[in-house]
């Protein structure tokens, strides 16, 4: 198959190709004109085209293609297809006479069907003293339909086992199955991309539950779509710290603008509301398929209003937001696994022509006051230590969507020896949050009575 690795163009680059057509004169003054607004927009349009384009495509390829490179084809979109499978057959390792030792059948011994066909010891056995015959289990070194011999059809070892006197298979061998043909992977293609778009919404929330190996760090995913904007889904992840580790913050000020130090690679970001908006330069790949680039200069970064440039040598992410205070805004950092999630997502189980945003939970400050007694022998700053720690360990231990209510509180504080007579004067009922918000501790105040 030919090559078909090509760039597709931007919508920036199609803006500045139809700038070109104007006279110069014209280029010179020509920021913020409604003409130039409906450039945008249709350039826009034509990026989305030349990406949908690019997916049609490649679908069109799959049918003039073959053997190997369909099946690559065909992975692209999370499609599997079949290999050919081993048959299995259980074999009679038998001895004659009486034997007082046992026999060690390893690993690899290989035996021969009556027509020149392997088969293998995939689990080792012993044939110990006393018995006469022991099952093992066999495969057949050729994977397909070609293995399932009929029984008595194994008749030999390739090289003699001390004390095995004969191998045999009782029942025929079973289980295998040809390579999928080209014809058959072409004619399940539509089913598979139907069932994408059929199964949207649970397919993407158990793409990411289901693959713990893949993902141990989640706890919690949960995806929505809003009715008004059809194709966008959005999915709110929690890891274990409830998803705070994808904040940036707390941003500072410089001559440059706004700054704020980041603990991991970040690979773009995305403002949380509805729908999302991705800051950082968006390209394209060959496929089609959106992707953030680190911009190479603070200059080179657009995006509206804001500007932004994420430094990796320094683990450091600069703004400019026209005077407006960072720490104002829901930010979520798409790295880690926030990162590793979207891009599977994106890859793999999304729908074609549904995209995809993954933000982290809102936290929901829960300020906590109490009034306490300190029993005879304690230390006060030890106990107040060990309540607000009680507390804190309550509220983060919390899950997304998961209640903050005063019989926890209580039991959490209840642990604390050398407090006595504790009330909780606020909150004074549960806590309710959405099921894309989790709970996090807020102000401690504690009041000791004299």
């Amino acid at each position: 198959m030919a090559n078909d690795n090509v760039r597709l163009l931007t919508w920036q680059e199609i803006v500045d190709q139809m700038l070109s057509l104007l006279p110069p004169q014209w280029r010179a003054n020509f920021t913020g004109k409604i003409l130039r607004r409906l450039m945008v927009a249709f350039a826009l349009v034509m990026e989305a085209l030349y990406g949908l384009l690019a997916k049609v495509l490649r679908l069109a390829i799959v049918a003039t293609s073959e053997g190997e490179t369909l099946r690559q084809l065909v992975a692209g979109f999370g499609m599997t297809a079949y290999g050919g499978i081993a048959a299995i057959a259980w074999v009679r390792f038998e001895r004659w006479g009486a034997a007082t030792s046992p026999v060690v059948i390893p690993v690899g011994t290989i035996l021969q069907t009556d027509n020149g066909l392997n088969f293998t010891v995939t689990d080792g056995a012993t044939l110990q003293a006393g018995e006469a015959f022991v099952l093992v289990r066999c495969e057949c070194t050729r994977p397909g339909a070609v293995g399932n011999v009929r029984a008595q059809q194994i008749i030999a070892l390739r090289s003699p086992l001390a004390g095995i006197d004969a191998v045999s298979n009782p029942d025929p061998a079973v289980g295998g199955a040809d390579p999928e043909p080209d014809l058959a992977i072409k004619q399940r293609v539509p089913q598979h991309l139907a069932m994408l778009h059929r199964a949207t919404i649970p397919a993407t929330e158990a793409a990411i539950l289901s693959q713990a190996d893949l993902f141990p760090e989640v706890v919690s995913f949960v995806t929505e779509r809003r009715v008004g904007l059809p194709g966008y889904i959005r999915a709110t992840l929690a890891d274990a710290s409830g998803g705070q580790t994808f904040r940036p913050g707390p941003w500072q000020t410089n001559v440059f603008g706004q700054w704020c130090t980041v603990p991991m690679t970040v690979y773009g970001l995305v403002e949380v509301g509805w729908p999302c908006r991705r800051f950082g330069n968006l390209e394209r790949g060959a496929d089609g398929a959106e992707e953030w680039l680190p911009s190479p200069s603070p200059g080179e970064v657009g995006q509206g209003a804001y500007r932004w440039y994420y430094d990796a040598s320094i683990g450091r992410l600069y703004a400019r937001a026209n005077g407006e205070d960072l720490n104002t805004l829901d930010l979520v950092l798409y790295s880690g696994v926030v990162w590793q999630a979207l891009r599977e997502l994106e890859v793999r189980w999304v729908a074609a022509g549904v995209a995809i945003d993954i933000v982290v939970p809102r936290a929901v400050r829960v300020a906590v006051a109490l009034t306490y007694g300190l029993a005879p022998g304690y230390q006060d700053a030890a106990v107040r230590a060990e309540l607000q720690q009680a507390i804190a360990d309550y509220l983060n231990g919390l899950g997304m969507g998961a209640s903050a209510t005063l019989s926890g509180l209580y039991q959490a504080i209840s642990r604390v020896v050398g407090a006595t007579e504790v009330l909780i004067t606020s909150p004074s009922q549960t806590i309710t949050v959405l099921n894309t918000e989790i709970i996090r501790p807020g102000a401690v105040t504690l009041e000791r009575e004299s």
